[in-house]
């Protein structure tokens, strides 16, 4: 079943080699996608996007950073409290789905971080990592646009919260 109460907004330029694979499985589990595609993309990013039902906005980034406005205007277009950022690069694990699926009801934060694993593919063979030992790389991805205020600071989620926890890892 789709998650209706969850917007995912992705903010992308040149991504052709990879754009398709997220956006189905975004479409197989939640029902309001905003893909947001850079006008300087030079690949065949635009026309991938167009062939799905996902809300497609034109986006002018001059800075070249995401967080540079580009979080806000994705955000105005979304039909739900709740937000879910990616990158045009990530994947999103089925326990993190299943998380945002049973789990938004009961938080009471303005900001959901995660954990990213950094995968990579190494000579045909999946590899990826965890960092405890130099603190986990805690990604805050999901949070209801109305008590989060953007901000332009880059390294950032491109919003500041006041609360927050962190999903099980």
């Amino acid at each position: 079943m789709k998650i209706n109460n969850v917007s995912v907004i992705v903010p992308t330029l040149n991504s052709e080699k990879y754009i398709r694979r997220l956006i189905e499985i975004l479409l197989i589990n939640f029902s309001d996608i905003i893909i947001g595609v850079d006008t300087k993309s030079s690949d065949d990013t635009l026309k991938i996007v167009k062939e799905y039902p996902v809300k497609l906005i034109h986006i002018d980034n001059k800075s070249g950073y995401a967080e540079n406005g580009v979080i806000k205007i994705l955000a105005e277009q979304c039909s739900n409290k709740w937000i879910l950022r990616l990158d045009d690069d990530e994947l999103i694990s089925n326990q993190l789905i299943e998380f945002i699926g049973n789990s938004l009801k009961t938080v009471n934060v303005s900001c959901v971080g995660f954990h990213r694993k950094w995968c990579r593919i190494n000579q045909s063979q999946l590899e990826w990592m965890a960092l405890p030992d130099y603190s986990y790389d805690w990604q805050w991805r999901l949070f209801k646009k109305d008590q989060v205020n953007f901000i332009n600071d880059i390294h950032t989620p491109g919003y500041f919260f006041d609360t927050s926890k962190c999903a099980p890892i």
